[in-house]
């Protein structure tokens, strides 16, 4: 017997569970991979001072033969977290060609690991998206939201309708970050 209900009940189930992800989400912790990149820096640089440029790759291999990491290098961000024994796990990818003084220049504010962290958060939140719906993750206060997440539940066992994938696609507007 299928129970309907009113977009009422699906929009106050999406913004529960888009709660307590968020709530989730802060207690992910960040890791921070980086490794020498395995492209040379050497003809890498093209600009209008042939001179200048070949300072910088002789700048760059120097530190490298001092072992800074940091002169040319590769970064990955990954946002990892556990929930009930299962590791959930979300990654930005790999940024190649980086060269930075150390780690606290590449995580300043407002340049590439903000945008990484984001992007592996968001990868993150579509993990936990993914994962079987447990009822704990909504506050029900009434007959009717009962009622609307038993319907829910039950259409997520059969099969992935377009109105679940629907619910799941306005939850993750929602998580995106806005700059």
């Amino acid at each position: 017997m299928r129970v309907w209900h009113d977009s009422w009940s699906d929009s106050y189930m999406n913004s529960q569970i888009a709660l307590k992800i968020s709530k989730q989400l802060e207690s992910a912790t960040i890791i921070l991979d980086v490794e020498q990149d395995q492209e040379s820096h050497i003809g890498h640089f093209s600009s209008d001072e042939p001179e200048r440029d070949r300072e910088l790759e002789q700048e760059i291999s120097a530190r490298l033969d001092r072992g800074d990491v940091w002169a040319w290098c590769e970064v990955k961000v990954t946002a990892t977290l556990e929930i009930d024994g299962t590791q959930y796990r979300g990654e930005s990818g790999w940024l190649c060609g980086c060269c930075y003084k150390n780690e606290r220049e590449f995580r300043e504010p407002g340049g590439y690991f903000d945008d990484m962290k984001d992007t592996a958060l968001n990868a993150l939140a579509d993990q936990l998206m993914n994962r079987p719906l447990d009822p704990s993750d909504i506050a029900i206060t009434t007959d009717a939201q009962r009622l609307a997440l038993a319907d829910l539940v039950n259409r997520e066992m059969m099969y992935r309708s377009s109105e679940i994938e629907g619910l799941r696609n306005k939850l993750l507007a929602a998580l995106k970050p806005t700059h």
